[in-house]
C-alpha cells in the first residue's frame, strides 16, 4: 500500500510542478519554440510540462507542445509552419484565373516608392528593372527594412520558395519592377522625397504604373488635392502614369498620397472579403484588396506574412500590369473603369466609404477589356 501510496503522490507532485512550469512557460516575454515529439506518453507529457513546455495538441501518435527557446525533447522535430500560399490571396482576386489565360504581367514594368528592394532575392532578381535611391544616406536602394521587398514580392514573386515551395507568387510574377528608395531603414519618408522620385519616373519615363504603399497625414473627405504630394500624385497621371497608393491604417480616414483625386486608394480586406477594421476609409477610398496575412519575401531570402493597406496595394498594383499587358494603349480611366466596374461589391450595394467599389477582381478586369 505504502508503494501504491507514494506512487500516487509523486504522480500529485509532478502535476502540480507541471503547473507551475506552464504557469512559467506562459509568461509572453519568453521566447518559445513550436515542436513535435513523437509520443503520446502520459509520463512523457508530464516531462514536456516539467520542462515548461505547453502542450498545444495531443495526437494520436504524437504531443505538439510550444516551448521555451533552447529547451531540447528527445527526438522532437520542429513544428513547420505552412502557408496556403499567396495563391490563396492570388486566387481571391482571380489572379491564378487570368494567368491561365496567358496574361502575367511580361513586358509591364511597375515602378515601387519604399524602402527599398533587395535585388539579389531568387524570387525578385529575375524581375528586377533598376532602381535609384531618393534618400540622403544612401547611394545603394538595397533594402535596409524589408517592407519594400515585401510589397515588391506581392507584385512579381516567381514563388521559387519559400514554406512551402511557391507559395510566394505574385500577382504580376513575368512583371518587371523598378524600385525608388524614399524612406529609411526605419521607415521613414520625406515627402520631397517621395516628390523626387515621382518626378524621376515620369520624366525618365520609368513606367506607367506606380505603386506607392506609404502615407501620411489624410482627410475624411472626396479628396486633398491641396496636399502637395496629392499634386504630384495628380501631376504624375495627367503625364500617363497610374498610381495606385495605400488608404492608410487608420479608419475614418485616406492618408496622403491615396486622397489624391487621381490616384486609387486602396483599402484591406481579410481572406473573407472582410475589411480590416484598421483599414482606411472615407469619400477618397476606391477599391479594397487582399491586406491581412499577406505572404512574401523579406530580405537575405526569408519570408513573412504582414499585414496593411501596404499590402494591399500591390495586390491592385499588379493587377493594372496584367491589364496593361493585355492592352498596352490602355488609359488610366480605362483601367479605372474596368477596376471599379469589375471589382466584388461589398458593404452597401455599389460604392460606399468603407469598402470603395468592392475587392478588385482580376478576371473580371481582364475581360471587362478589350
Amino acid at each position: 500500500m505504502r508503494k501504491i501510496s507514494l506512487g500516487i503522490l509523486i504522480v500529485i507532485i509532478a502535476l502540480v510542478l507541471a503547473g507551475i512550469a506552464v504557469a512559467q512557460g506562459s509568461d509572453h516575454s519568453q521566447r518559445f519554440s513550436r515542436l513535435i515529439a513523437p509520443s503520446a506518453s502520459f509520463l512523457d507529457k508530464i516531462h514536456y510540462r516539467l520542462k515548461g513546455c505547453k502542450i498545444i495538441h495531443e495526437l494520436n501518435d504524437a504531443t505538439a507542445l510550444s516551448c521555451p527557446a533552447g529547451i531540447k525533447i528527445k527526438d522532437a522535430f520542429e513544428d513547420e509552419v505552412y502557408h496556403i500560399m499567396d495563391l490563396e490571396s492570388d486566387a481571391q482576386i482571380n489572379a491564378d484565373d487570368v494567368w491561365n489565360l496567358g496574361y502575367t504581367g511580361s513586358g509591364v514594368t511597375v515602378a515601387i516608392l519604399d524602402t527599398g528592394i533587395d535585388y539579389n532575392h531568387p524570387e525578385l532578381s529575375s524581375s528586377f528593372a533598376g532602381c535609384k535611391s531618393f534618400v540622403s544616406y544612401t547611394t545603394d536602394c538595397f533594402d535596409d527594412h524589408g517592407h519594400g521587398t515585401h510589397v515588391s514580392g506581392i507584385i512579381t514573386a516567381d514563388g521559387v520558395g519559400g514554406s512551402p515551395q511557391g507559395f510566394a507568387k505574385g500577382v504580376a510574377p513575368d512583371a518587371s519592377v523598378w524600385m525608388a528608395k524614399v524612406c529609411d531603414a526605419s521607415g521613414s519618408c520625406y515627402v520631397s522625397d517621395i516628390a523626387a522620385a515621382i518626378e524621376y519616373v515620369v520624366k525618365n519615363n520609368i513606367a506607367k504604373i506606380m505603386s506607392i504603399s506609404l502615407g501620411g497625414g489624410g482627410t475624411p473627405q472626396a479628396n486633398c488635392d491641396k496636399d502637395y504630394l496629392a499634386q504630384k500624385v495628380n501631376w504624375a497621371v495627367d503625364n500617363g502614369v497610374t498610381i495606385v497608393a495605400a488608404a492608410g491604417n487608420t479608419s475614418g480616414k485616406v492618408s496622403s498620397p491615396g486622397c489624391a483625386s487621381k490616384a486609387i486608394a486602396v483599402g484591406a480586406v481579410d481572406k473573407s472579403d472582410v475589411r480590416a477594421s484598421w483599414s482606411g476609409s472615407g469619400l477618397a477610398l476606391d477599391i479594397m484588396a487582399p491586406g491581412v496575412n499577406i505572404y512574401s519575401n523579406l530580405p537575405n531570402n526569408s519570408y513573412d506574412s504582414w499585414s496593411g493597406t501596404s499590402m494591399a496595394t500591390p495586390h491592385v498594383s499588379a493587377t493594372v500590369a496584367l491589364l496593361r499587358q493585355k492592352n498596352s494603349t490602355l488609359t488610366d480611366s480605362q483601367i479605372k473603369d474596368a477596376l471599379y466596374k469589375t471589382a466584388k461589391d461589398l458593404g452597401k450595394v455599389g460604392w460606399d466609404r468603407y469598402y470603395g467599389w468592392g475587392r478588385v477582381d482580376a478576371l473580371g478586369a481582364i475581360n471587362y477589356i478589350k
